[in-house]
């Protein structure tokens, strides 16, 4: 069975979202390197560029052993430095879907 994740954040005004970017553009490339079956999205408000929400889709086998990577740790430890707030995580079930 699929876990379903939605992690909703927002960068502190004196951190400049476009240097924040790459940062997050290569965490995503990280966990598809890690594994293929990952279905990770990353989103940014049009409204607010400061607020980002992470949209995953991971089968619950290989979610210790990508915790557990350094490229993991790192990120999710700087991106805490980085935020207004502790990032809301959100534990999903699928109710419908188009694919």
């Amino acid at each position: 069975m699929t876990q379903h994740l939605r992690l909703e954040y927002r960068l502190r005004d004196d951190v400049d979202p476009e240097t924040y970017l790459p940062l997050v553009t290569e965490f995503v490339r990280n966990m598809k390197a890690h594994d293929a079956s990952h279905d990770y999205t990353t989103y940014r408000d049009t409204k607010d560029p400061r607020h980002f929400v992470h949209v995953g889709h991971f089968s619950p086998d290989v979610v210790p052993a990508m915790q557990a990577q350094a490229w993991f740790k790192t990120f999710t430890t700087h991106m805490r430095t980085l935020t207004v707030a502790p990032p809301d995580a959100t534990m999903l079930s699928q109710v419908a879907t188009t694919r």
